[in-house]
């Protein structure tokens, strides 16, 4: 999991960015792992009113609270604040492939052999 370069860098990048995706994508994941302000409080090491007021979009937080939760979450600061599209990179769908099963990893090469760009120029 990467985490931006350096405190100047992730900050540049908070302050130009609209943190509606942060808000949305903490409930999401808050949400799929049925997790509540406690527990996510108790994850950030923050008081309940500063978790509500982030998540209500009052106040954003810090980069080390954002590091915390993409620890704790398992997704990239980026995806977090909506800086990257896709909560997995590319080399970790590669990892997840080659661990998953010989019938799944049939049906997800079904799946994207519609994409398959030799077909594509073919056309």
């Amino acid at each position: 999991m990467d985490i931006l370069v350096n405190n100047e860098q992730v900050l540049i990048e908070l302050e130009n960015k609209d943190f509606h995706r942060f808000n949305e994508r903490v409930r999401l994941l808050s949400y799929a792992r049925s997790l509540g302000y406690p527990d996510l409080t108790k994850a950030c090491k923050v008081p309940p009113n500063t978790f509500y007021r982030y998540n209500t979009g009052i106040k954003h937080p810090d980069v080390k609270t954002l590091a915390k939760l993409s620890v704790f979450f398992g997704v990239s600061m980026n995806w977090l604040i909506g800086i990257e599209d896709y909560a997995v990179k590319e080399e970790e769908l590669v990892e997840l492939f080659r661990r998953a099963y010989k019938e799944d990893k049939e049906a997800i090469m079904a799946i994207l052999s519609k994409y398959d760009v030799q077909k594509e120029t073919k056309a």
